[in-house]
């Protein structure tokens, strides 16, 4: 289903309440009365997040099964104090009582958000599951945001409670923006957010501890490169040896040589386990 751009999702609220890093009222505003000069959000971040959220939520329903099991979410539309809003969860359970929403974020971006398991997320996410709840109805009292941060990485959960003061909070926002700017037909200022200068902020700092090698860090590096394969070369060659030992030891404890201090012992020890030991001397 196309989405409607006059109606506030749970998109573009985060958006118009100033807790979005990706825009503000303002672009909201464009949306709604002048498309032309908003581009389309489109990239291969946005197509790796649709892609994984089937999986995000298997793998939800796998890990978190004490949950409940989560089917992929439908879209509701109603219109409440005269604003004609929507919501789309990923996931919600059968009985409608709490949602699922999936994430795919940069690594960077795990500095926004707590322990697992807390409801400390972005603030970007913490008013994006506040407006499914309220859109969908009172009857959804808690959201699971799911966060994958990399590809090599399990996912992680964390656990949002409906916040009514908050929901409060943005109907009001949203109550101003849609009576005093998209009625009234009059553009919001074009004001960075605060999430939106402490998001970039945090990027850039994280930019700025990043440069190229220099030619001899370079040089250092990829000798290190070949000093580390060398040795993980080593290490198999010196294993294929003790395997050697051990299977030409038999039942045997000890080797030793007339006139030296060198043995291998093949010893069991208290633990119940025989490692190899050589002693070259």
């Amino acid at each position: 289903m196309k989405k409607d751009p006059r109606q506030v999702g749970s998109h573009t609220a985060p958006m118009i309440c100033g807790t979005s890093p990706n825009g503000n009222a303002h672009t909201v505003y464009c949306m709604i009365h002048h498309p032309e000069l908003v581009p389309p959000v489109e990239g291969p971040h946005i197509e790796l997040g649709h892609l994984a959220e089937p999986v995000i939520i298997a793998r939800h329903n796998t890990k978190h099964a004490d949950a409940g099991k989560f089917l992929p979410g439908k879209t509701y539309e109603r219109v409440i104090d005269g604003i004609p809003c929507r919501a789309t969860p990923d996931g919600e359970l059968e009985d409608g009582s709490a949602i699922l929403e999936c994430k795919v974020r940069f690594f960077r971006d795990r500095d926004f958000y707590g322990e697992e398991g807390s409801s400390n997320v972005m603030a970007s996410d913490y008013d994006q599951v506040q407006w499914q709840m309220h859109v969908m109805g009172e009857h959804v009292k808690r959201a699971y945001v799911a966060v994958w941060f990399g590809i090599a990485q399990d996912l992680e959960q964390f656990i949002v409670e409906r916040d009514q003061e908050r929901i409060d909070e943005m109907m009001t926002i949203i109550g101003n923006f849609w009576t005093f700017n998209v009625e009234a037909r009059v553009p919001p200022a074009d004001d960075e957010s605060e999430q939106c200068r402490k998001y970039w902020a945090h990027f850039e700092s994280v930019s700025e501890k990043r440069r190229e090698f220099t030619q001899e860090e370079w040089r250092d590096t990829a000798q290190w490169a070949e000093l580390d394969a060398e040795i993980t070369r080593l290490e198999k060659q010196k294993k294929g040896i003790e395997n050697r030992l051990r299977a030409s030891m038999g039942d045997h404890e000890e080797l030793w040589a007339s006139g030296t201090k060198t043995k291998v012992t093949f010893k069991t020890n208290k633990r119940g386990a025989r490692p190899l030991r050589v002693y070259w001397k």
